[in-house]
């Protein structure tokens, strides 16, 4: 539910209509183990601002795969400078509602992961 790298970022109906609802059938098996405290419908709505706001600034973060070699193509960047999470986290502006659950979802995950 946050690898953004695998939503659908383009600009079509089709897109479109798969982000609305992308990944909350994960969010269904995972919220209600991990974090029963938080509400499941508004946490989905949370993740489609996000998935949203990712969609609609996606080059804002897409960065070479190789800093010396351009030709190796461009890839979207989660984390570290210039990133997704950079900017979910270090801002509270840049979606159209807060997101604090998901975030804090985010975050655990983030730190689960290097554990």
């Amino acid at each position: 539910m946050f690898d953004f790298r695998r939503i659908p970022l383009q600009l079509n109906a089709e897109a479109n209509q798969e982000l609305l609802t992308w990944s909350d059938d994960v969010v269904d098996k995972f919220l209600p183990g991990y974090f029963p405290e938080l509400d499941t419908s508004i946490f989905k709505c949370e993740a489609l601002c996000a998935r949203v706001y990712v969609r609609d600034n996606k080059d804002r973060f897409m960065q070479c795969k190789d800093s010396l070699d351009e030709s190796k193509g461009r890839v979207l960047v989660l984390a570290g400078g210039g990133s997704i999470f950079e900017d979910l986290f270090s801002r509270s502006d840049v979606c159209s509602a807060p997101i604090s659950m998901f975030l804090h979802v985010a975050y655990y995950m983030i730190a689960f992961m290097w554990q």
